[in-house]
């Protein structure tokens, strides 16, 4: 094995595969030619993360250099949108990189002309197309690129090694739009290069038969979105069940509440994780192993989190991400606005030169707006609610400027008294003196066709 700096630090139980290294040769170790690529941007991504911020932001501007001028040459889209840009003064200041034209999701959805490249550069050939979910009613479709698939792998690689998993332990995934499987490895990017252990995988089902089967299954590490990890605790709670090899809890594809990870630590005893990702760019943030921050991935993309009025947002200030991708030539997305908000945060203490962001918030779509024209994050105070009665599964819908509806799922209709009480705990958290109506019902609400649920939607 080589003296790679990468492959001392990560752990003593990750094995590299027998396959890994060409074989036969003893004057010095060659990684075969379907992983060289792989172990070379590892070893450089370990490296990276602990630069300066300064470094980290010339590197990203020599890069994103490159793709502006790629774009404007190559993409009917940005070759009109990007006509008369000065590219190399838009890449030497923060404040002239914010002079260039912010995508919308509109924007890529009805790009006319087209937004794909009319001729890709040698290594960047088309290896994939996804559509995203359209949780949002704007379904968008993203061309990636073999290298960008090469960075998600690293990164995904590297979000492994920083929490020092036991990748040889069994791994379960419960996720929407998968089939039921079973397998020797992974099947994730750290098995390209790693023995790992098993993983079993289940789609959406009833709660019951996803508990049944985690009580069949054992494993050390779950995968799964916030939404059902809260189904899968308040089932388990009511059959006092606990997984007992269980260690870690990993969150994708919607916003971990505070609320959530510290009942998830506490019922049953684990560390949970959680991963900022989109269709469109792959991994946004991950957090720190340290402290609970989310360090952005910085060699890879341009995240900037902006005001209102289109200025930076300070450390503690909640605004809205935009992104660039600085290796996807198949699709540029060049300040790219994904409808997600953010809090800043501070540098970390890690050591880690990666900038960072206190708490995902959601969508555009998840914020609360007053008649007074105040835009927050609504807390609902979920947490109380079973002061009252067990609430399986809750909604609020914004329909109008003064009026929220909440839908309650519980298991008996709610009595006068309990409705009144939810109604005060609700008002108190939302901080709201307008329109409240709350309903029950004991049917459970249904997540979307991309497996996700939103508990907070504004239709203002």
């Amino acid at each position: 094995m080589p003296a790679m700096s990468f492959l001392s630090d990560v752990p003593s139980t990750w094995e590299v595969l027998p396959d890994a290294f060409v074989r036969g040769i003893s004057l010095v170790t060659i990684p075969n030619s379907g992983i060289a690529p792989l172990l070379q941007l590892c070893e450089a991504l370990h490296s990276t993360q602990f630069e300066e911020p300064e470094v980290i932001r010339l590197r990203q501007m020599a890069q994103a250099r490159y793709m502006l001028q790629f774009a404007a040459s190559q993409s009917p889209h940005y070759r009109k949108t990007l006509a008369g840009l000065d590219i190399d003064t838009a890449c030497a200041s923060p404040e002239a990189w914010r002079t260039i034209p912010i995508l919308t999701r509109s924007d890529l959805q009805r790009a006319d002309p087209p937004i794909f490249p009319e001729y890709m550069p040698i290594g960047h050939q088309v290896a994939s197309e996804v559509q995203t979910s359209g949780s949002t009613g704007q379904p968008v479709r993203v061309r990636k690129s073999a290298f960008s698939r090469l960075f998600f792998r690293a990164l995904a690689i590297r979000e492994q090694a920083w929490h020092q998993r036991d990748i040889t332990k069994k791994l379960a995934s419960i996720r929407a739009n998968v089939k039921k499987e079973s397998r020797e490895n992974w099947s994730s990017a750290v098995s390209h290069i790693f023995r790992t252990g098993a993983y079993d995988c289940l789609p959406f089902v009833d709660i019951t038969e996803q508990l049944a089967w985690l009580a069949k299954v054992q494993p050390h590490y779950l995968l799964t979105y916030p939404s059902n990890l809260l189904a899968l605790l308040n089932a388990a709670a009511e059959k006092s069940l606990r997984l007992e090899n269980l260690i870690e809890v990993r969150s994708i594809g919607e916003t971990l509440s505070t609320d959530l990870r510290e009942r998830c630590e506490d019922q049953w005893s684990v560390k949970v994780s959680d991963l900022y990702s989109s269709e469109e760019v792959g991994n946004i943030a991950c957090q720190c192993p340290e402290n609970g921050r989310y360090h952005l991935m910085e060699e890879n993309l341009v995240v900037e989190v902006l005001r209102d009025d289109g200025t930076p947002c300070a450390p503690g200030e909640i605004g809205r991400i935009v992104v660039t991708d600085l290796h996807n030539f198949a699709t540029p997305l060049i300040r790219y606005d994904i409808r997600d908000y953010a809090e800043v945060g501070e540098p970390c203490t890690c050591g880690r030169g990666l900038a960072t962001l206190n708490r995902i918030l959601g969508r555009h779509r998840n914020m609360l707006r007053t008649p007074e024209g105040e835009v927050r994050w609504p807390l609902t105070g979920f947490h109380n609610f079973d002061e009252v009665t067990p609430v399986r599964q809750y909604q609020f819908v914004q329909s109008e400027r003064d009026l929220v509806e909440a839908t309650l799922i519980v298991d008996e209709p709610l009595t006068p008294d309990q409705r009144a009480a939810l109604e005060g705990i609700i008002r108190k958290a939302l901080q709201w003196d307008h329109r409240l109506t709350v309903s029950d019902q004991c049917t459970p609400l249904a997540v979307g066709v991309n497996g996700k649920f939103e508990d907070f939607v504004s239709h203002v």
